[in-house]
């Protein structure tokens, strides 16, 4: 192809893109993940994909060929009540004891590291998580944080776990194991009336208000 410069040009163009270093991480644009599991023997989490970005947000991708080993690890909190509106930013959650519920683990890509957390390496400017689930959670918000030591912030994926199927019964005030009859026909009241509380496999309470209109409740039962 000539052109009046004088100048011959192919046909084809070959794009490119100029980019800087990688420096954070965060979700790709209009990323959308499940943000509500309901607790049981084990909850297994979507899979989640973050991109590298260099410091004007560009997207590396192919052009990242470095495999980086990111951290992932999980906190929680406790009280639902505290849960915001926004479930998926980069953001600091105080750090809470996961003594009553095992670590984060993984069925696939991410290996086992140091108290309870989890290593997965990028692939051209991708980290992916898959199959990460969590032995009998409690009700509440959790996150999983990404973390690199080169990258100054971490990336959270923030998730709330609701009470699962009723599971079993206990007692929240048990009764004497025996009352002394008033004749042949009557009974004293017991000192201490029975009260039973339903749980979940995880042992997390199925209040009533939970119950209403569940019909996997009405199944179950």
């Amino acid at each position: 192809e000539v052109t009046f410069d004088g100048f011959v040009y192919s046909r084809s163009n070959q794009t490119f893109d100029i980019v800087g270093e990688a420096c954070e991480i965060g979700f790709p644009p209009g990323a959308s993940f499940k943000q509500t599991y309901r607790s049981g023997e084990n909850v297994t989490l979507d899979d989640i994909a973050i991109w590298v970005y260099d410091n004007e947000s560009h997207p590396l991708l192919g052009l990242d060929p470095v495999a980086r080993l990111f951290t992932l690890n999980l906190t929680y909190v406790l009280s639902p009540a505290t849960i915001p509106q926004q479930t998926q930013q980069t953001v600091s959650l105080p750090q809470a004891s996961i003594s009553s519920m095992g670590a984060l683990h993984s069925r696939q890509n991410c290996s086992h590291g140091v108290g309870g957390t989890l290593g997965v390496y990028s692939r051209n400017g991708l980290v992916s998580a898959s199959g990460l689930w969590i032995p009998y959670p409690p009700v509440g918000l959790y996150a999983v944080h990404f973390r690199h030591p080169g990258f100054g912030s971490s990336t959270v994926f923030q998730f709330e776990v609701t009470v699962g199927l009723p599971f079993s019964l206990r007692f929240l005030v048990r009764p004497p194991a025996t009352s002394t009859p008033m004749n042949d026909v009557q009974q004293l009241p017991l000192s201490l009336q029975p009260v039973l509380l339903l749980q979940d496999i995880a042992n997390n309470s199925l209040v009533s208000s939970t119950l209403v209109n569940d019909p996997d409740f009405y199944q179950y039962y």
